[in-house]
């Protein structure tokens, strides 16, 4: 590679100002990389929280819940969780009967529970919640059967 012959100020300044700006276009790449990791981590970490209480709502009617209290929650049509009872320990702790409210909470997060009766009961369950200031929501549908007396 041929150098240059010349040895003026001028040169060595413009070899400077490129080092710089390349190093500091590698250092901001790194910080916005290691700040999208950060938020991605936060995000994940939020969702799986959320999913582990749609989980434990589902778990608790499938296993725990009475046909009385299925058909009573079925009879008040859609219930909702609150934000005060949306973590898996108010809901692995209390019956589900003991969580749920039939008055709307639209403060983030809330769980919506509707039923549906055909041949068998269907349990929609919808999550709403706010994760680094973007709306999400969960959908969960199953079924269960119960019998009529």
């Amino acid at each position: 590679m041929q150098r240059l012959k010349s040895k003026k100020l001028g040169f060595t300044l413009i070899e400077v100002m490129c080092a710089l700006s390349i190093f500091t276009l590698i250092f901001m790449t790194a910080i916005s990389i290691r700040f999208s990791t950060v938020k991605m981590r936060v995000h994940n970490e939020k969702m799986e929280k959320y999913i582990e209480s749609i989980n434990g709502v589902k778990n608790e009617i499938l296993s725990n819940s009475s046909d009385e209290e299925i058909k009573s929650m079925l009879n008040l049509g859609e219930v909702y969780i609150d934000k005060n009872n949306i973590d898996i320990e108010s809901i692995r702790d209390k019956k589900i009967t003991e969580v749920i409210t039939t008055l709307p909470s639209y403060e983030k997060p809330y769980m919506k529970i509707s039923l549906s009766r055909d041949n068998l009961i269907a349990v929609n369950l919808e999550l709403y919640a706010d994760i680094l200031r973007k709306e999400e929501s969960i959908v969960c549908k199953f079924y269960k059967f119960i019998e009529v007396k």
